[in-house]
């Protein structure tokens, strides 16, 4: 086709799972004045088997292979090539509502923007049901108007969207014009180019339905790479080339104080993401040592911050070591709550929780947020009027656990609970119970 109205560029990096679903859902858009290039990130699967197989029914179809460096090499790749008036960066293992394009496309053009940004979901690869994202889109920041830039935005800019560019359509000459590129790097490497159109866009709009679907507790997706603790600095180099950039388009100053909020926040939702892997402590010490005082963060004070609690987290990063800070973590987080038993359970145990009312659903938020242990399975003999996984009990003869933990607060329940455990098998030195315990510590 010579003159697409989008180019969709997708990375692909041994996606062979998804791969055929991500593609019908292109392909078969309602708009078919399009251009999708593929982009073989050096996979290993049979994803360039069934690129081709699409190929070769669908010549808008194009297939580049490179090496494996990245995603966001590989959408420099796309970008270089792309021809269409609008591009579109999509990820493999998503898939789309069929009008997706025409949709964003059709808003662009009413309004010319540089960019428009349309809302998603999560659909849970696990579960196989989707769940809301209502927070890629705040409202409660952005002005009620169809077109808007980073002036109409009195705080907070860069907590509005989401720093990912599959929710969004960029117009082409503007992306090119302002010479926007992805990062090369393994993760967050589309942070620095949505943020840096985001702050350079005089029009951007918003297409409240939902158009995306963003597939997560996927094993193999990119997103969920935090495991690879050699990319730990990846997103400091996110935060400190948006810093250059604005700083070079000469308007940092404009947004420096939502910069520094965000930089903030997005340090310690990394640290967050990488507790319990080993190298926790040297990202801590290199935060409060060198990270923050160069992103400019330290250089403010108490009311400068929009969310006090990460101020007050910035001070102690500053003033703790790495042990003490998450000491205090702890408590913060769990103060006033019933406390998971967590000094009779082995670090890193896999666990069978069983209890899905108040005292189960504060045991599971503490394992979710601590990385403590795993939950493998959860629960309760009331399985089948619950929701959320809860499952049936006898789903443990099944599953290979460490430990049973009991989340019951009356005493003969919970023996009669284990009574029943061990009826079924269950060794009882791997049945935990202990009658919950408030943590008052403040």
């Amino acid at each position: 086709m010579s003159n697409p109205k989008i180019s969709v560029i997708i990375p692909v990096y041994n996606a062979e799972e998804y791969l055929e679903e991500c593609l019908k859902s292109v392909l078969g858009q309602s708009m078919k004045e399009i251009e999708v290039i593929c982009i073989n990130d050096g996979s290993t699967d049979r994803s360039l088997n069934i690129l081709k197989q699409f190929r070769d029914r669908d010549d808008r179809v194009l297939i580049i292979s490179q090496d494996n460096e990245s995603a966001g090499a590989a959408r420099n790749r796309g970008l270089e090539i792309a021809r269409g008036e609008y591009l579109s960066f999509l990820d493999a293992d998503d898939f789309f509502e069929s009008h997706m394009l025409s949709t964003a496309y059709e808003k662009a053009k009413k309004y010319a923007d540089d960019i428009v940004v349309f809302r998603s979901n999560q659909f849970d690869e696990r579960k196989k049901s989707y769940c809301e994202s209502t927070w890629t889109i705040k409202e409660q920041y952005i002005p009620n108007i169809d077109v808007f830039s980073r002036r109409d935005i009195k705080e907070n800019f860069y907590d509005c969207f989401v720093g990912w560019a599959w929710d969004k359509l960029f117009r082409a000459e503007f992306i090119r014009k302002n010479n926007i590129f992805f990062q090369n790097q393994k993760i967050i490497n589309d942070m620095l180019f949505v943020y840096s159109a985001l702050s350079k866009a005089e029009r951007i709009s918003i297409v409240q339905e939902i158009l995306v679907h963003k597939r997560i507790n996927n094993n193999n997706s990119i997103s969920n790479s935090y495991s690879r603790t050699k990319d730990w600095n990846c997103f400091y180099q996110a935060l400190s080339g948006l810093k250059k950039q604005l700083i070079q388009w000469g308007i940092f100053n404009e947004l420096e104080r939502d910069y520094i909020n965000y930089a903030l926040k997005f340090s310690l939702w990394n640290l967050w993401k990488f507790r319990n892997t080993d190298v926790y402590e040297n990202l801590y010490n290199t935060l409060r040592s060198e990270w923050f005082k160069e992103l400019g963060i330290t250089d403010h004070g108490y009311s400068y911050f929009y969310d006090r609690t990460n101020y007050e987290r910035l001070k102690d990063i500053c003033s703790m070591t790495c042990a003490e800070y998450e000491r205090k973590e702890m408590v913060r987080n769990m103060s006033g709550m019933f406390l998971f038993p967590f000094e009779l359970v082995n670090k890193f145990s896999k666990i069978v929780l069983y209890g899905a009312g108040n005292v189960g659903c504060v045991y599971y938020r503490q394992i979710q947020y601590s990385k403590y242990c795993e939950v493998i399975a959860w629960v309760d003999r009331d399985f089948d009027k619950l929701s959320g996984g809860i499952e049936n009990p006898e789903i443990i003869l099944q599953c290979e656990f460490d430990f049973v933990v009991i989340a019951i607060n009356d005493k003969y329940i919970a023996e009669d609970i284990i009574g029943k455990l061990c009826a079924m098998g269950v060794d009882e030195k791997r049945i935990i119970w202990r009658s919950p315990q408030i943590n008052e510590s403040k």
